[in-house]
């Protein structure tokens, strides 16, 4: 079963301490973003539809927060 919050690590003293978001990343293998071209891939979108119907979702979220 999955679960969303940190993964426990032994402490040498016994003791069990949440591992940090750092921590685990880098146990991942996991990088930050250094281009917004990271996040370009072909296939996210079924539709020219679907990405119309998105980015307007997003337009209308974004004038209600100014409301």
């Amino acid at each position: 079963m999955g679960t969303t919050s940190p993964e426990p690590t032994a402490w040498s003293s016994g003791q069990v301490r949440q591992e940090s978001l750092e921590e685990r990343a880098r146990r991942k293998g996991v990088s930050p973003i250094a281009s917004v071209h990271d996040l370009s891939r072909e296939g996210i979108w079924e539709s020219d539809q679907e990405l119309d119907e998105f980015l307007e979702h997003v337009r209308a979220s974004r004038q209600a927060d100014l409301a």
